[in-house]
């Protein structure tokens, strides 16, 4: 159990929820969070720091007070134009690394918790049908958000590889849903009509913003894990999604995704990049056998109930399936099969 811990991006409702239950866990003395704007949600008995990584007083007060467990929570930026892209790079990604120059340095420093992404993975028509966190990542990636969020991986992962005392535990997320959290999954289904690649029905898993709060608080109380894939429960496909939250949608006749991009553009959805367009061609699944299996947690929603949940806050849609129905997933966990033996010829 940490004793002394440093929250980042507590303006969000992720980074805020983790502060408010880290400082209200037992054993837990102080709990710092840190962030350019000033929260929005409760932080608790949590303290407030408005600084950013290049600040002096950061390194003071980390200095001080013993920081020996980070949450990093960054928030990716949905900036298009080359200006506003260039600032949200440097935010965070040139300010993950200056903020792990300034904890590295600290002697009582024990383990770093990292909330990633599984866009990390790549979506194509050549990728595994089910994703393990040995799986490399994307090399391919052509959105920023991306691009930036292996690079910030691999920033946490350089101070396990100076500091050997040091643990890590990078929890790759996949799609959040909630009231206050959002996504280039749910602004693309925010759009008035949703575009939809004819020929194409990828596989979708979603996660609550509350239990990808209760999955950092798990990583950080605990011992560092490594790598893990968080998702909840189940899969849906994206024509069972937009029937579950009975969204409007037009199919679109594409074989690039360029097409559908600018027609998504068009219909007004913010921050579409290239890999989301790939991502709703052609889906991704999380395998979450070590998220159970190391970390002992599993989600409270499933996938299913997840966009259920999603629809009927936004929508105000009633599901259609009776209540008994919704605890059960749309498919069983996923785990990784080995391959069988195939049949020889002649039997």
């Amino acid at each position: 159990m940490p004793t002394t811990v440093l929250v980042t991006g507590v303006s969000t409702y992720l980074g805020a929820g983790v502060a408010r239950a880290l400082a209200a866990s037992e054993g837990v003395e102080r709990v710092v969070g840190v962030d350019v704007m000033a929260p929005e949600f409760p932080l608790g008995e949590a303290e407030f720091l408005r600084s950013d990584a290049r600040n002096p007083l950061l390194g003071r007060v980390v200095r001080q007070a013993g920081i020996d467990t980070l949450v990093h929570v960054p928030e990716p930026s949905a900036a298009t134009g080359r200006s506003a892209r260039v600032a949200a790079r440097e935010a965070m990604v040139i300010g993950t690394m200056q903020l792990l120059g300034v904890c590295q340095a600290v002697p009582q420093l024990r383990h770093v918790v990292l909330a990633s992404t599984g866009s990390v993975y790549g979506s194509s028509a050549s990728s595994p049908a089910v994703v393990t966190e040995q799986t490399p990542t994307t090399t391919l990636a052509r959105g920023g958000h991306v691009r930036d969020a292996i690079e910030v991986e691999s920033y946490v992962r350089a101070v396990a590889r100076r500091r050997s005392e040091v643990g890590i535990s990078i929890l790759r997320l996949t799609h959040l849903f909630g009231r206050h959290s959002h996504s280039a999954m749910t602004n693309y289904l925010r759009a008035p009509v949703v575009p939809v690649p004819l020929g194409f029905d990828a596989r979708i898993q979603a996660l609550h913003e509350d239990d990808a709060v209760d999955v950092l608080v798990a990583a950080a109380s605990g011992e560092p894990v490594d790598t893990l894939n968080v998702a909840g429960d189940g899969v849906v496909t994206l024509r069972q999604l937009l029937r579950l939250a009975h969204r409007p949608s037009v199919p679109v006749l594409t074989t690039t995704g360029r097409a559908l991009g600018r027609l998504a553009r068009w219909a007004g959805i913010a921050g579409v990049e290239p890999d989301h367009i790939d991502y709703v061609m052609f889906g991704r699944c999380l395998d979450t056998s070590r998220m159970c299996d190391v970390l002992g947690f599993v989600p409270r929603m499933t996938t299913r109930e997840t966009v259920q949940w999603y629809a009927r806050e936004t929508w105000g849609v009633v599901p259609s399936r009776p209540a008994s129905d919704l605890a059960r997933p749309e498919t069983p966990r996923l785990t990784v099969v080995p391959d069988l033996p195939r049949r020889e010829e002649g039997r």
